[in-house]
């Protein structure tokens, strides 16, 4: 979803104002997405399929009904981002390493948590809502160096899973007044 602007109008004669940005706190779209990702881990498959393919029908001009056999088999083609030698090579589908039970690598339910997470990873775009799915699937993060032809070039560090930087840090008056702060990395 890209945020809507709106201008308002400060001097009418010159025409001038200010272009403010509207952030829509509850979207019906990431709604459906969130209650698809429940289905999928209550094991209600075909429901799940039947609210990603009303998102993906009202966000892109397409007439494809997804099916647990159809995600299934389009993320076995596709293959996990940073899987390479020099992990660089990006992808659409992530290692996931929830705190919770999922079923295994290449199973209908990772597949169908993959498409759901890359749907929303649309919904929310600029947002900053990947932060949510990055800390409960436990997702590794590159940071990559971009050459000049636009393709990573180097890895200059990792948000590894179980990295202590996922906890947002203390506010640095809370930690004046006694508050520990929360670990991180050397």
């Amino acid at each position: 979803m890209c945020l809507p602007l709106e201008f308002e109008v400060t001097n009418q004669a010159a025409g001038t104002g200010y272009r403010r940005a509207l952030n829509v706190s509850f979207s019906m779209g990431e709604a459906l997405l969130n209650r698809a990702e429940a289905e999928i881990m209550l094991g209600q498959n075909d429901a799940a399929c039947a609210d990603m393919t009303i998102w993906m029908k009202n966000y892109f001009n397409t007439t494809k009904t997804l099916t647990p056999t159809s995600v299934k088999t389009f993320f076995e083609g596709v293959r996990y981002a940073y899987d390479d030698t020099d992990k660089l090579v990006p992808s659409m589908k992530k290692h996931l390493h929830p705190r919770f039970t999922i079923d295994k690598e290449g199973s209908v339910q990772e597949a169908l948590l993959q498409c759901v997470l890359n749907l929303r990873r649309v919904e929310t775009l600029h947002q900053g809502l990947r932060w949510f799915d990055i800390k409960r699937y436990n997702i590794e993060i590159p940071r990559r160096l971009i050459g000049s032809d636009g393709k990573p070039s180097k890895n200059l560090d990792w948000l590894k899973k179980d990295d202590p930087r996922q906890a947002v840090q203390i506010p640095q008056s809370a930690h004046e007044a006694g508050v520990a702060l929360n670990p991180r990395n050397n």
